[in-house]
């Protein structure tokens, strides 16, 4: 089958990490399938403001030798300083798709089906070329709040923009019930597929040799938190959460504007992605004390290098952390994050216990284990769109 793909998110050659978990996704499925696939990623023009240079097209090719044909227009994103958030939101999903629509157009593709990732504008997009083109139409559903969408267009005009979709993919049960309960997609058209790390990328490394590269203390039990500075991640209530833990040290892996100070801090950056399973490595424990999620990357990638994982008791994690690999509290109980971290960092043997438990289901739960399940659903759905066309 050779689909296009529709998102508003991916890297672009100039911007590599951007969105990388998408085309890491899309590189996996599409290897499964024996033909070549097409990928349309609309930048909005005012990224041009931000150093973003237009790309233009290129070709990456797959493992198995297919070809990942790659696009980049520019589109008009319309900012709610100049119109209603509602019309603000209305024109650029417009602007978005007519995008999508001209790059189709203009290099004679031919799709046997269109996949959008988020629903909006890739995932109503998609829709809107199945109708215009007669095939089936997939949306992938990986946001962590619908508040947005919901602020911008009515119940009734979301649902008819979803309308006849073929399949959801959807990473959590709540993204699969606003779908089904708020959108009527019909329960039989969407699956539930948690994200997955790339297992081959994200892997354990040597704690001590990993230590002395990022010149690390090598006597102390240290806790990895992976996300922008902001407050839904929580960094500073990781920082909280540590006080007063004897001979245990902090990563603070990411940035933001959120001023972040304590003597527990070894490191406060990014890094590159593909140096961030290293980094990983070199903790004892992850915390991610996360308001709000679709299915967070960080924590599957956190799992897949074997690190024990304190994150938020709330639906998202539900289908990924359990308590043989990690600890689940209020995000919000500062006392109940220091009582997690304080039983791991003083009970060496369960956190080697749960490490080797966090990657085994890792490796059961992969990326492309879900690339897998996700090719037959899309298959048999295509199929069923075909047979009723």
């Amino acid at each position: 089958m050779q689909p296009v793909y529709l998102s508003s998110v991916y890297p672009t050659p100039n911007r590599p990490y951007h969105g990388v978990f998408v085309q890491d996704l899309i590189k996996r499925v599409q290897a499964l399938w024996e033909e070549d696939g097409q990928v349309i990623f609309p930048a909005p023009v005012s990224d041009l403001r931000n150093g973003f240079k237009l790309a233009g097209e290129r070709v990456i090719t797959l493992p198995n030798g297919n070809k990942l044909f790659q696009h980049f227009p520019l589109y008009l994103s319309v900012s709610s300083k100049f119109l209603s958030s509602r019309n603000a939101a209305h024109v650029t999903v417009n602007f978005f798709a007519h995008a999508v629509e001209h790059v189709y157009r203009r290099h004679l593709l031919n799709a046997d089906a269109f996949y959008g990732h988020f629903l909006l504008p890739g995932g109503v997009t998609s829709v809107r070329m199945g109708r215009i083109f007669n095939k089936p139409s997939f949306i992938t559903l990986d946001e962590s709040s619908y508040t947005g969408a919901k602020k911008a267009f009515l119940p009734d005009e979301l649902r008819e923009m979803v309308r006849g979709v073929s399949g959801v993919l959807s990473v959590s049960i709540p993204n699969a019930d606003f779908m089904h309960n708020e959108l009527h997609v019909p329960r039989e058209n969407i699956v539930v597929l948690p994200n997955a790390a790339d297992t081959d990328e994200f892997k354990p490394y040597d704690r001590a040799e990993m230590r002395r590269k990022y010149k690390l203390p090598e006597d102390e039990v240290l806790v990895a938190f992976v996300g922008a500075y902001i407050d839904r991640k929580g960094p500073d209530r990781v920082i909280e959460a540590l006080k007063g833990l004897d001979n245990v040290g902090v990563l603070l892996i990411g940035d933001g504007a959120m001023q972040l100070e304590s003597d527990q801090i070894r490191w406060k950056a990014r890094i590159d992605h593909d140096e961030l399973p290293q980094l990983l490595s070199a903790a004892d424990m992850f915390m991610l004390p996360t308001l709000a999620e679709g299915s967070c990357n960080a924590v599957t990638e956190a799992l897949a290098c074997g690190l024990p994982v304190i994150s938020s008791d709330l639906p998202f994690n539900h289908l990924i952390v359990d308590d043989d690999r990690g600890i689940l509290v209020d995000p919000t109980d500062i006392k109940a994050l220091h009582d997690a971290a304080a039983a791991l960092a003083n009970d060496t043997p369960k956190r080697e216990q749960m490490s080797r438990t966090a990657r085994r289901w890792s490796e059961e739960n992969s990326l492309a284990a879900r690339a897998v399940k996700m090719k037959a659903f899309m298959e048999a759905k295509a199929e069923e769109f075909y047979d009723r066309r």
